[in-house]
């Protein structure tokens, strides 16, 4: 299991998506949709990954851009294991399956 994986969870949907890196995540989660709360964060090992913008999201009258932004440790947060009771479905690109494999990866760890 690759030490680099990242957690993202979808608010509008309850979908836990699985990356093989912070970076894959961050491609994939637009700024526009991480500054309005649609994402929350985990590392590899369930703990809390805080959004750091580095350029602003611009939202102009007739169109948005996302900014950049990375992601740091937050181990004040809320673990991934924690709140696990919110996973609807796992997208786990070959990785896990269930929610109950992510909490079995989770519960292996500690």
């Amino acid at each position: 299991m690759s030490k680099m994986i990242t957690f993202a969870f979808s608010t509008d949907d309850r979908g836990l998506e699985i990356f093989p890196t912070r970076e894959a995540a961050i491609a994939y989660c637009e700024g526009i949709d991480v500054e309005d709360g649609l994402w929350v964060f985990w590392d590899e090992n369930g703990i809390g990954l805080s959004v750091e913008f580095t350029v602003p999201n611009e939202r102009g009258r007739f169109s948005v851009v996302s900014g950049k932004y990375h992601l740091k440790p937050f181990p004040e947060s809320i673990s991934l294991l924690e709140f696990s009771d919110s996973i609807g479905y796992v997208e786990g690109r070959g990785l896990f399956n269930t929610p109950e494999d992510v909490i079995s990866y989770l519960q292996g760890i500690k």
